[in-house]
């Protein structure tokens, strides 16, 4: 039987103790960049989760401030950064809120205290648009009663573009009891706060931005209330965030990894902001189609109006309706209309070619002829007006046109207040229909406030007679544009510069 050499036998052994101590050596190599790779990833990770749960805190409060605005119709003021309470200062409506520099005020949201930090455990700080026409105000952020009719939603009219001192949509006084009169685009126009990137875009109109200070906190405020963490350097979006309105707050991208804490560069903060019309929307809260409200409107301004048919005039006790109604004053209630010319005179009511009107005839006359406003014999009307606040005059002229050879045919109406003349416009016709015996419609702005109107007749362009009736009239105060005052029944097709 034949015995193996030792040194044969020993050799595979060496062999593969080695090798075994070299697979354990690889893998404990392994292990140890496993454990690395583990820890790193574990950081990343961390960061990762805290920025998640901050984005879920900013949705939460975001959510809150939205059903807040939907049941108070405005938004809150911050809770003081140091307070624990979670109490908006002050708690009531306001213009001006006590803390603006503050935090989420969790418990006038309905939250819990923890619902108001971030993902590293720092106060959400909240910036809101406060101020006489802030959003904190009763009704701040209400456009209920801005009007949306088609009508007037885009109008450049300033009448339909008027807001109270507020900066809130008027309600029309005098109205039925929800028409209003103001456009809903201006209630948002030059509103909210605004923040820029850090390209350098600006995006404005914000209802209010909430932020988390990120993972360095600069400038946050801790969980219990405690002190304030350092500000963060000067100049840069992190230390616009720990600024109160009107600052432009910081949004956008992270700053560069490597980016200095103490450089006006280094950003690393978590904001959420809302457009103003968003949470208006949101809050269920936007403008509606209230009608077209200019009828009702127009009657609230009118401080005068009246049709001189003869119809209108028999209602009219003592009056006479007929060529010569027998007096030189009549009563219309609004206003008194008195005849004039070169001897007496009393108020006619004539049938003219294009309609019917009152002019001035003389006290024995009862011709048809005679019942023009004639300036042969320098006639005219005075009305009188009982209220001094009319700036708009709206007439109609009855057969006032152009004679052809004879001339065009002008009128003249003074206006003044309290005894004085305070203006005078002079107007010529403008058709040449049937040799002048067309309605003439006029809109005259007074410039200013009158209370009394002379109205006479002057000559032709070729100095011959004017012959005209005073149709109708209305006088209107400046809570309407001018071109609103048009003369009852006044048909558009009349209408002259």
């Amino acid at each position: 039987m034949h015995t193996r050499p030792a040194s044969r036998r020993t050799a595979p052994l060496r062999a593969q103790r080695g090798l075994a101590g070299a697979l354990i050596i690889i893998v404990l190599i392994l292990a140890a960049i496993g454990v690395l790779f583990g820890r790193s990833s574990t950081k990343g990770e961390g960061g990762l989760d805290q920025r998640e749960r901050t984005a879920k805190s900013l949705k939460q409060v975001s959510d809150a401030l939205v059903a807040y605005a939907t049941l108070n119709r405005r938004l809150p003021c911050p809770a003081a950064g140091s307070s624990t309470s979670g109490d908006a200062e002050p708690a009531t409506a306001a213009t001006a809120c006590t803390s603006p520099t503050g935090v989420v005020p969790w418990k006038s949201l309905g939250l819990r205290q923890e619902d108001g930090l971030d993902g590293w455990g720092r106060r959400i700080s909240y910036r809101v648009f406060a101020g006489t026409t802030g959003f904190t105000q009763v009704d701040g952020v209400s456009m209920t009663d801005c009007n949306w009719n088609a009508i007037i939603k885009n109008s450049v009219d300033p009448m339909y573009n008027q807001l109270d001192a507020s900066g809130k949509c008027k309600v029309t006084p005098a109205h039925s009891t929800r028409d209003t009169q103001v456009a809903a685009t201006p209630f948002l126009t030059g509103k909210g706060l605004s923040a820029q990137d850090e390209l350098g875009a600006t995006t404005a109109g914000l209802a209010f931005a909430l932020v988390s200070h990120g993972e360095t906190g600069a400038g946050a405020h801790s969980a219990d209330g405690g002190a304030q963490l350092a500000a963060p350097a000067s100049g840069g979006r992190e230390l616009a965030n720990t600024q109160a309105p009107p600052a432009v707050f910081g949004i956008g991208s992270p700053s560069a990894p490597g980016t200095s804490v103490t450089s006006s560069a280094h950003y690393d903060d978590v904001v959420m902001t809302m457009p103003a019309f968003d949470l208006v929307r949101a809050a269920r809260l936007t403008g509606k189609d209230w009608g077209d409200p200019t009828g009702a409107m127009l009657a609230a301004a009118t401080t005068g109006s009246q049709s001189f048919t003869r119809a209108n005039l028999a209602t009219i006790p003592g009056v006479t309706a007929d060529n010569n109604t027998g007096l030189n004053s009549i009563n219309f209630g609004a206003f008194t209309v008195t005849a004039f010319g070169s001897t007496g005179r009393n108020v006619s009511s004539g049938i003219g070619t294009s309609g019917e009107g009152i002019g001035s005839i003389g006290t024995g006359s009862t011709a048809a002829a005679n019942t023009t406003i004639n300036s042969a014999t320098s006639e005219g009307l005075t009305i009188q007006f009982t209220s001094s606040a009319s700036q708009f005059l709206g007439v109609t002229l009855v057969d006032f046109g152009n004679l052809g050879a004879s001339g065009i045919e002008q009128a003249r109406f003074q206006f003044y207040l309290g005894g004085s003349q305070v203006a005078q416009i002079d107007k010529p016709a403008c058709n040449a229909a049937n040799g002048g015996a067309v309605l003439a419609n006029y809109l005259l702005d007074a410039g200013t406030a009158f209370d009394r109107v002379v109205l006479t007749a002057l000559t032709t362009t070729a100095a011959s007679n004017s012959q005209f009736l005073l149709g109708g009239l209305r006088a209107c105060d400046t809570s309407i544009s001018g071109y609103l005052c048009t003369a009852p029944g006044a048909a558009p097709a009349n209408d002259c510069p």
